[in-house]
């Protein structure tokens, strides 16, 4: 039977299409609505059609169109206090460095852990549920042990330590 509930909703952005189906499959098993966009432009209309707002915004940092920075940013224009968790193969640009310092943002390097992932959302929904105190708080407990440690579709070994 599917999930009749949503810990909240998500837009995606990224233009690798693998990235946004990872992405997607994980957070939707774990009880979010998330909705893919291949660019920032995309995302864009997302969030301006959509009913509601956007609780968090993932995405990429590098895509045609419209770059993660500048989608951020319009989408706070839209949305104050968004939650975003960039994603990228690269170090943070001088220009990402100084906008992660800003409240409820984060930084994922790829590749990634489903796990870590995970976290991250897990923190910035955190944020925003103690913000607009709507979030499900019984979603935590419903995505405890459903963490899978795949990364990209690969099955990868945790790191010891």
């Amino acid at each position: 039977m599917a999930q009749q509930y949503s810990c909240g909703t998500v837009i995606v952005a990224d233009d690798n299409p693998f990235i946004r189906e990872l992405i997607q499959c994980t957070l939707s098993d774990i009880g979010y609505t998330v909705l893919s966009a291949g660019d920032g432009f995309e995302a864009m209309r997302i969030a301006m059609f959509m009913i509601g707002q956007p609780d968090i915004l993932i995405t990429d940092i590098e895509m045609p169109n419209m770059d993660g920075i500048k989608l951020a940013r319009a989408l706070r224009e839209l949305v104050p206090c968004l939650p975003v968790l960039f994603i990228s193969g690269k170090h943070p640009s001088e220009e990402l460095s100084l906008y992660l310092l800003e409240p409820d943002t984060r930084f994922l390097s790829k590749p990634f852990y489903v796990a870590e992932l995970q976290l991250h959302v897990e923190s910035l929904a955190a944020a925003e549920g103690g913000r607009r105190g709507d979030l499900s708080s019984g979603c935590a407990d419903i995505r405890a042990g459903l963490c899978n440690d795949v990364v990209y579709g690969l099955a990868m070994s945790k790191p010891e330590g």
